[in-house]
């Protein structure tokens, strides 16, 4: 699939979703209104159903010749029917808008959870396909920069043991991991990574693994990421994202080294934040009971001595 080799529009929300429209194919263009165009419109508006209705996964083609239309929809592994739904039916419309009149296009957008959606003039159904690729990461670095090599210990030691789950014939979950481990006390690393089930295992291993090494060679030491491709998608952050960890993921384990807690004004902040719009309002409220505990103590202890003068 040969796109522009532009950056993606993307964006990072409050809680550092991104959206990502890959630029358009060139490898080809069609009229509007025509033949193509009306396929390719038949073929997404039904894509949002039939992918939610079959565990999160379809492809299908419509068309002959010149005009066949192939497209696939995707959203991550466990997700609700209907917010897979709509994951798929926003990336339809996005692709739609984004490439109005080329003859291929693919988009991973985040709406609730992770989605995509990709349509072509020519059949990619179980191809390994590695470009184009794109990499987004979080500017902040990893903070205690002296505690790097035990993060990298932990980091790589979740990553591979994540591909070799996603692409082991025995595992459950096929072509799909997400999993958190324990980072500090307060603080987790999450990752997740996914493959198109029409390729092989071994084309999902190859996929993951070198987008691993992808983003260790563009972001080592960064705060989270994203590596993009038209047949897999890894990401990995210091909280929790896309929806994947509240699908399946059993209780954490206490951390088996204790490390500071690293990166990210974003997380940093919220989680602090989270502290102190618990803990402030706790402490205000007790104060204020316990300024009114001893005025009325006060009141009825005057009463009390009133009373005792009278008499």
């Amino acid at each position: 699939m040969k796109l522009k080799n532009l950056l993606p529009l993307f964006w990072f929300f409050l809680v550092g979703f991104p959206v990502v429209y890959a630029p358009c194919g060139k490898t080809g263009f069609f009229k509007p209104n025509q033949q193509y165009d009306k396929n390719r419109s038949l073929l997404l508006s039904s894509l949002a159903s039939n992918v939610s209705a079959r565990g999160g996964f379809y492809n299908a083609s419509v068309g002959q010749g010149p005009d066949m239309v192939y497209a696939v929809g995707m959203c991550i592994q466990g997700a609700e029917p209907k917010v897979c739904s709509n994951c798929i039916d926003l990336a339809s419309n996005e692709v739609i808008e984004t490439c109005p009149n080329q003859t291929e296009g693919l988009v991973w957008p985040e709406n609730g959870i992770l989605c995509m959606v990709r349509y072509s003039n020519r059949s990619f159904f179980g191809s390994l396909e590695m470009q184009p690729k794109y990499i987004l990461y979080n500017t902040g670095d990893i903070k205690y920069r002296s505690n790097l090599t035990k993060f990298d210990t932990l980091w790589e030691g979740l990553t591979s043991r994540m591909i070799a789950r996603a692409t082991s014939s025995s595992s459950e979950q096929k072509y799909y991991a997400a999993e958190a481990v324990p980072l500090s006390s307060i603080q987790n690393i999450y990752a997740l990574m996914q493959c198109t089930p029409s390729i092989s295992l071994r084309d999902c291993n190859i996929c993951l693994s070198q987008s691993v090494r992808d983003y260790q060679l563009c972001c080592h030491g960064k705060q989270g990421g994203i590596v993009y491709r038209p047949s897999c998608v890894f990401r990995w952050e210091i909280y929790p994202f896309s929806q994947a960890f509240n699908l399946s993921l059993t209780p954490l384990a206490q951390p088996p080294t204790s490390l500071p807690p690293s990166v990210g004004h974003r997380t940093n902040t919220v989680k602090r934040g989270i502290i102190v719009a618990i803990v402030v309002p706790i402490i205000i409220i007790f104060l204020v009971l316990l300024v009114l505990a001893l005025f009325t103590h006060k009141i009825r202890k005057s009463k009390q001595k009133g009373v005792f003068l009278k008499s």
